[in-house]
């Protein structure tokens, strides 16, 4: 607004002034608002506990998937629960299903899912690769388990793993059942009974596919199924899966060449650390079991026999890593190389011949055969 008198152009220029003494005001004030602190908001809610019934985890259990008609309900031994061995392949996982048996009195319908959780054992640490596969951490996030038709559960549970595997399934003790590997005739005369849930169509088969790194830690793994309604209300289950001790090792060559060898002096063929294609040298090992391991090492004498004392004219040494001593060995004694393997880990392998006399009926060249095979050690424990 322009205030007393003067001449147009003079009110004008009034005018121009006050616009620009406005628009720096905007300018001046608007880092003023941007610069402001950010606000945090509290958000809060109370389950809303529901009136009815919890659903019941009637029975859970792991197997390995089959594309076979009739041959589902099966893992690797023999033993109560569920057993599994790693591939001890590099990158080939343990593929596997995890079912459960799932009851709601409050009817199918009143269910808003039903899950399972795996952990990993609480008494083994993971590897300085993945120090989060271990200490009873959760595998993964909770995943869905789909629901089988009426049909497709009874004939998985009451024909195929009653009939292939019938200590695999873990019985729910508080849901009437003995729930122990004693009392399971009794448990499945009265899952497969005619007049019980699984029969009637009241309770249904839920499974989900999953998988176990091939390198994840041995041990006994936690397994948690659970159900949950539309009250927000929970049934749970749980067992114990068998990760079974798996040693395995592989290695990116197939022959050590020591070239010229002079007598009584050491030769050393050295590894590296590159994966290569499978050749001669450069060696290179890594663990792809599920334990941790040293290499043990089996090595002929190569055709350079014995002295009249039955000392063999021939030692060799080895290592694995650069942070250990190599040790000797003689022909035909398995010995285990210093340096140690941990769960994923690869490391280079160096070996070395000494040779204390050439026979002087022999050529002048010399071949063997070595043999290497993982030797387990103990699984590095969990702090506190």
């Amino acid at each position: 607004m322009i205030v007393g008198g003067g001449n147009k152009k003079q009110n004008m220029k009034t005018l121009k002034k006050f616009v620009a003494l406005m628009t720096l005001a905007a300018l001046v004030a608007g880092p003023a608002q941007a610069l402001a602190a950010i606000s945090t908001i509290s958000t809060t809610l109370t389950k809303d506990g529901g009136s009815g019934a919890a659903p019941i985890v009637l029975a859970k259990w792991e197997m390995y998937p089959s594309e076979t008609q009739g041959d589902n309900g099966r893992d690797d031994r023999d033993a109560y629960l569920t057993q599994f061995e790693s591939t001890g392949i590099y990158g080939d996982n343990v593929e596997y299903k995890v079912c459960s048996i799932v009851w709601d009195q409050d009817g199918v319908g009143d269910l808003a899912t039903v899950g399972a959780k795996v952990f990993y054992p609480t008494t083994v640490s993971g590897a300085s690769v993945h120090p989060e596969w271990g200490c009873g951490l959760a595998v993964s996030n909770q995943f869905v388990l789909t629901q089988l038709t009426k049909a497709e559960g009874i004939d998985l549970v009451c024909n195929q793993i009653k009939t292939n595997d019938n200590n695999l399934v873990k019985f729910n003790p508080t849901a009437g059942f003995a729930g122990t590997e004693a009392g399971l005739s009794a448990d499945w005369s009265r899952m497969c009974a005619g007049d019980y849930e699984l029969m009637k169509g009241t309770a249904f088969v839920y499974c989900a596919d999953t998988e176990l790194s091939y390198e994840a830690p041995s041990g006994d793994y936690r397994v948690l199924a659970f159900a949950q309604d539309r009250s927000g209300v929970n049934g749970t289950l749980e067992n114990t899966l068998q990760y079974v001790d798996t040693d395995a090792l592989e290695v990116d060559f197939n022959a050590i060449d020591y070239g010229q060898v002079k007598l009584l002096v050491e030769k050393p063929i050295n590894g590296n650390l590159d994966w290569d294609t499978l050749g001669t040298n450069n060696a290179t090992v890594r663990n792809t079991g599920n334990t941790r391991i040293q290499v043990g090492v089996t090595q002929d004498d190569m055709g350079f026999g014995q002295f009249i004392t039955e000392q063999y004219k021939v030692r060799f040494d080895g290592h694995v890593g650069n942070d250990v001593d190599s040790i000797e060995f003689e022909p035909y004694a398995l010995t285990t190389l210093p340096g140690e393997l941990d769960l994923s880990e690869m490391d280079e392998i160096d070996f070395s011949i000494y040779v204390r006399e050439f026979p002087v009926d022999h050529s002048d060249t010399y071949t063997g055969t070595m043999t290497l095979q993982p030797v387990r050690i103990s699984h590095n424990p969990c702090n506190g």
